[in-house]
């Protein structure tokens, strides 16, 4: 995975600002992988869009991701840390896209979700995304051999079809084990890949803006000239300032 440069990160920041996370994710790819179409990208799954934007990561930002989380018992603030490379360790993109299962006497032949779900299930009634997510993921449903329409299936078969999903998609969700010191609850705590990875691209886009800022009122310089630079070198020229 190429790293983002200062001017690539700006430039990431600057197009997905007003975007869905799920536009964001594929913008970010995007700028990273050049040789890649929108089609390949917005067809990966969940799963390997967000191990593919794990290893962006890695290589813009650095291999260990830190967070500030409250306790679900008792609301204690918790720092934690995770490695990039313990979440990657075994990833391996799915081997196939198609899928069988039977549940509470339903037959059900499904694929994995993409990007391009995501885009059509946000469009919607918000309270209804996770059940557009699981009825687009259905190909074929029966029941005592009469074809059944994924609308119809309930609840309770649509939630089980979601865990089977995630099962056969490794990293398309991403739960982080915590213990909390202050009253010894332990949990898992979902990782938002997506947020999570922005919120550190519009910290660095800005960081960069402001040196930028900074520079061409010291030194004159153009906003292109400065984004070429390195941290380093743009670090240098800022503490030379007086």
């Amino acid at each position: 995975m190429t790293a983002l440069a200062p001017a690539d990160i700006v430039a990431v920041w600057e197009t997905g600002e007003s975007r869905p996370d799920w536009n964001r994710a594929l913008v970010a790819l995007a700028r990273a992988m050049p040789g890649s179409t929108p089609g390949d990208l917005a067809s990966l799954s969940i799963g390997e869009r967000n191990a593919r934007l794990l290893a962006l990561r890695e290589a813009t930002i650095g291999p260990v991701m830190r967070a500030l989380v409250n306790c679900s018992s008792c609301g204690e603030p918790l720092e934690f840390e995770q490695r990039i490379d313990e979440l990657l360790a075994d990833y391996s993109p799915p081997p196939q896209r198609e899928f069988d299962i039977a549940i509470e006497g339903y037959e059900l032949h499904y694929r994995l979700m993409t990007s391009q779900d995501l885009a059509t299930a946000v469009q919607g009634d918000p309270s209804r995304v996770r059940r557009t997510l699981a009825e687009r993921a259905v190909i074929d449903a029966t029941r005592g051999g009469e074809a059944v329409a994924p609308a119809d299936l309930p609840e309770p078969v649509l939630e089980a079809l979601g865990s089977a999903i995630a099962e056969n998609d490794a990293l398309a969700q991403l739960a982080i084990p915590l213990a909390c010191a202050a009253c010894g609850h332990v949990w898992n705590a979902s990782l938002e890949v997506v947020p999570f990875l922005w919120a550190e691209i519009e910290r660095r886009a800005r960081t960069i803006l402001e040196d930028v800022v900074t520079l061409a009122h010291a030194y004159g310089w153009s906003e292109a000239a400065i984004l070429e630079m390195s941290q380093a070198r743009r670090q240098y020229y800022l503490d030379a300032i007086e």
